[in-house]
C-alpha cells in the first residue's frame, strides 16, 4: 500500500482528534466508541461532508427470546465473541 493511503491516530485526550475530524484535508474518519462521542464526531465532520465509519454503543447486540435455550445458546455466543481468528466473523456480527 502506498504511504499515506491509510493512517492510524490514537490519543488519550481530545486535542488532536477534533483537528482531524474538522480538517478538509482528511477524507474519512473511522471511530469505535460511545454514542455521545460519535454524535460529536458526526456533527463536526458534517461541516466538510466527511465520510465516516462510526461503530457506536457496544459490540454485537443480541436479542434473546423468552423461549431461548440458554444453556446451549450462551456458551456459543460467548465463544463467538472471543474467537481467535480475525479472518472469521460469526454471522451475527454487524458488517
Amino acid at each position: 500500500m502506498p504511504a499515506g493511503v491509510a493512517n492510524m491516530f490514537t490519543e488519550s485526550g481530545n486535542t488532536g482528534a477534533p483537528f482531524l475530524v474538522e480538517s478538509a484535508d482528511v477524507d474519512m474518519v473511522s471511530f469505535t466508541g460511545s454514542i455521545e462521542v460519535g454524535r460529536l464526531i458526526a456533527a463536526a465532520g458534517a461541516k466538510t461532508l466527511k465520510r465516516m465509519n462510526l461503530e457506536l454503543g457496544g459490540k454485537t447486540p443480541m436479542i434473546v427470546f423468552d423461549d431461548a435455550m440458554l444453556a446451549s445458546t450462551l456458551p456459543l455466543q460467548t465463544r463467538d465473541q472471543y474467537w481467535p481468528h480475525p479472518q472469521w466473523r460469526p454471522q451475527d456480527l454487524r458488517p
